[in-house]
Order: C-alpha cells, then structure tokens, then sequence
C-alpha cells in the first residue's frame, strides 16, 4: 500500500508504509499538541492491519511540512519520537494519525513505549478462514485498550 505525498519541489511521490515508518523513527513525522492523543482500541488496530493486509481502502495521511518545530508536540501514541536537526524539514501529521499510529505500535520494533500504558499485541491468525468479512488480525486478550490510561 501507498500513500501519495509531495516533494519540496512539489512533485508527488508515493510513500510506502515502510518508508513513512522509517520516517517516524527518525522524528521526521511528527504530531502537533492540537492533535488529540491516541484513542483507538485493540479491535480497531486489528481491523485496521486486517484491511492493510486485504488492500481495502484504509484512508489517507495528510502531513504539513515545515523547517520550523512546533512549541509543544504530542508523542505518537505511547512512543516518544526522536528530534530532528534544526532547520531540517518535519512533516506534522494533520489527518491520519490514529492510522500512523497504530501501524508504528504493529510494525516497529526499535522504540519502547514511554508510558505506562502496555502496547496491545496484535497479531495475524494463520488459522483464520480468509473470508473477506472477517479479520484475520487478533488480540489474544480482547479486554486490552490500546487508548486507555493518562496521556
């Protein structure tokens, strides 16, 4: 899957969800403090990683680039993201960010979450008949909240 963006010379590129992933970890996407924290629980990120995997439409990320860093930030769910040079241009994510998120708290593996809230495990059922109307994407204990605790 891919999402469209547009370059500094205004060209539009496509950007896998690899290299926006890569570009999280490197703090190049970033969260701005009027984005509300992240809300979406366990069933909600399997259905989302169910549609990413069945290539179903699963929306856009609209991103605001800048060289000049925002004041105040949000983490990105429960990661802290790390800073970026001065004058190198960050992309603030604007639409997206409950999708952003929960596809870097699946598919990331280099950040521990900074708060006390445990991270839900998602994972793909193998076992699963592939039918179209049902996920193959599961949390092993349904009660988790991936939103739920202080922000």
């Amino acid at each position: 899957m891919r999402y469209i963006g547009i370059n500094d010379e205004g060209v539009s590129v496509g950007l896998t969800i690899r290299k926006i992933l890569a570009n999280v970890q490197n703090g190049t996407i970033r969260v701005p403090a009027f984005q509300r924290g992240f809300v979406w629980d366990t069933e909600r990120v399997a259905y989302l990683m169910d549609s990413i995997y069945k290539e179903f439409p699963y929306g856009a990320l609209i991103l605001w680039r800048t060289k000049e860093k925002l004041t105040h930030e949000r983490h990105l769910g429960p990661f802290q993201l790390p800073d970026v040079e001065p004058d190198y241009p960050i992309d603030y994510v604007l639409d997206g960010q409950q999708r952003l998120t929960s596809i870097f708290g699946v598919f990331q593996t280099e950040l521990d979450p900074v708060d006390t809230t445990p991270w839900p495990a998602v994972y793909f059922d193998m076992s699963a008949e592939a039918v179209l109307q049902e996920s193959q994407f599961v949390c092993p204990n349904p009660t988790c909240q991936a939103g739920a605790g202080p922000r």
